[in-house]
């Protein structure tokens, strides 16, 4: 049986270990939340385009995502999103021949984002209205 963990809040961090064998760990961290199908949705109109196994979750208005502690999802999804997410632990998720394993970490778009020596296209952002589809980083760019 798949294992799920879901913290939603204002403010939501982890130091501790979280473990979600073939599930889904989810933290986000805003005022509003919009949830919804992600792949292996019985939502045929989800499939194809989403790329979090599970559940889908954008965060709205402000709010922060920190995680210094062990967040493993075998074979499964992770996702931190809010309108600051602190990366400063160890996310694991694995992958099999027949099952893969994501990593999401993502920002809202209701204010600017400060000003990055990233490419656009490869910063941790997301949009609630578009973020079942990947983006593809050009090459040849710094």
């Amino acid at each position: 049986m798949a294992a799920f963990v879901l913290l939603l809040g204002q403010s939501v961090e982890n130091d501790g270990q979280i473990t979600t064998a073939s599930g889904q760990t989810v933290l986000a961290a805003g005022q509003n939340f919009i949830i919804r199908d992600g792949y292996g949705s019985i939502d045929t109109n989800v499939g194809p385009y989403s790329t979090t196994l599970g559940l889908e979750v954008a965060a709205t208005g402000p709010g922060g995502v920190t995680n210094t502690g062990l967040i493993q999802a075998t074979t499964g999804d992770i996702t931190l999103t809010g309108e600051t997410v602190r990366q400063a632990g160890v996310l694991l998720s694995t992958t099999t021949v027949t099952q893969r394993g994501t990593i999401h970490l993502l920002t809202n778009t209701a204010t600017p984002p400060p000003p990055s020596h990233l490419h656009p296209a490869a910063s941790p952002r997301s949009n609630p209205r578009t973020m079942a589809r990947p983006r593809r980083i050009p090459r040849g760019r710094p």
